[in-house]
């Protein structure tokens, strides 16, 4: 049996709210749109971490992995990439060692490859520009700075990453995301 996108898509948010059912502040969003560099994201977990799955599925081509590598490789603290049994060696191969692999067998078990490690690459401005202009607001507002409420969105995310440390940056977009 070929497993499909959405098995492994049902199984995937499965297996994650499990591992995350003792958090009340963890969010599991699907098709989330990373405009720069213009990729989607077909799973998101938000709590403590950012954290991006791509899916592929023995139905799907791995030709587009290395641009969505690259895409998710700018915004998330941590990536995975969620595959099959039958797919598992060849994704390996197109996976930087910080990123995580996570095989779904053909019983819809989940076997955890690797478990991954932090981004040492993030580009801060990349995640903001997720964020709509509104929520951009928001998170000024909760860094405490003092924007114009006109400025222009890559202004916005301009003076965002010049007022406040990165950590916090983070924290509070990890925020506006879960709102």
């Amino acid at each position: 049996m070929k497993l499909d996108d959405s098995m492994l898509r049902s199984c995937l948010k499965e297996w994650l709210a499990d591992c995350h059912a003792s958090e009340s502040d963890t969010a599991i969003t699907e098709e989330l749109p990373i405009p720069r560099p213009s990729v989607r994201a077909d799973v998101v977990v938000t709590n403590g971490r950012f954290a991006g799955y791509e899916i592929k599925s023995d139905l799907d081509s791995l030709s587009r992995l290395p641009r969505q590598v690259r895409g998710y490789s700018e915004v998330f603290e941590r990536a995975f990439v969620v595959t099959t049994t039958r797919r598992v060696v060849q994704a390996k191969k197109y996976l930087p060692d910080w990123w995580g692999l996570i095989e779904i067998k053909p019983d819809l078990s989940v076997r955890v490859h690797n478990k991954g490690r932090m981004n040492p690459a993030l580009n801060i401005k990349n995640v903001l520009y997720i964020l709509p202009r509104t929520k951009l607001r928001n998170v000024a507002a909760e860094l405490e700075l003092s924007v114009q409420s006109n400025l222009k969105k890559s202004d916005l995310i301009t003076a965002i990453t010049a007022g406040a440390s990165r950590s916090k940056i983070l924290s509070a977009f990890r925020k506006s995301m879960k709102d």
